[in-house]
């Protein structure tokens, strides 16, 4: 396999006593692919494990594997370019042995704009799993042709909550920056799905930094520090 981009460790989300890891590959810079396999602690590749991420027939992006503790599962989810419809968000869902637990990728967002995951990087990620199954993601979104938040969440199951293409963060400002999502029960004692979101925003002609508490259940804003 010709491997494109390989997820920063951050991103590999091991579990014990092997993890996973996804990447984009293939012979044409141009029509990337995906793929997911088993990695174990010391690095090395379970050759045997490599599968193929659907990819609804368009070039692979911006993957997050993230492992979900509370339902012992494993979603991918990733950005998927098509002439028609641009950047799209979809999601698969596997078993910690390697088995397809939908019997398809699942659409998060597909329109006629564009839905942009943020490359992962070294620090967070845009997405991230509810105690319940499932997970939420957060993308910018230009649809109304400035780069607002849109939010998604997705059950155990790979159905939408959160409308058919999103909700929109009620901030009436253009984001600028990375989008960061944390689990509030992460930081705090606390036994709730909340989240926190994070990112830079448009703001008075400057960049400013802003931290929202995010509901679980319809996505409104509970708190913000700004």
């Amino acid at each position: 396999y010709n491997v494109g981009k390989v997820l920063p460790k951050d991103y590999l989300y091991y579990t014990s006593p092997v993890g996973y890891v996804a990447w984009e590959g293939g012979d044409n810079p141009y029509a990337y692919l995906a793929y997911l396999a088993k990695i174990s602690p010391s690095g090395i590749l379970d050759i045997d494990t490599i599968l193929a991420i659907p990819s609804s027939v368009g070039n692979l992006s911006n993957l997050y594997v993230l492992y979900n503790n509370d339902e012992q599962s494993i979603y991918v989810v990733y950005n998927v370019d098509r002439p028609t419809t641009g950047l799209d968000i979809y999601a698969t869902k596997y078993s910690l042995d390697g088995q397809a637990l939908w019997p398809q990728l699942k659409e998060v967002c597909v329109y006629t704009d564009q839905q942009k995951l943020d490359p992962p990087d070294e620090d967070d990620a845009p997405v991230v799993a509810q105690e319940t199954g499932g997970f939420i993601v957060a993308w910018e979104d230009d649809r109304s042709g400035d780069n607002y938040i849109y939010l998604q969440k997705m059950d155990a199951n790979g159905n939408k909550l959160w409308g058919t293409s999103g909700t929109k963060l009620n901030f009436n400002f253009e984001v600028i920056g990375d989008i960061y999502l944390r689990r509030q029960d992460k930081y705090a004692n606390i036994n709730n799905d909340d989240i926190f979101l994070s990112s830079r925003f448009y703001i008075s002609g400057t960049g400013k930094g802003s931290i929202f508490l995010i509901d679980n259940y319809d996505a409104t804003i509970l708190h913000s520090v700004m």
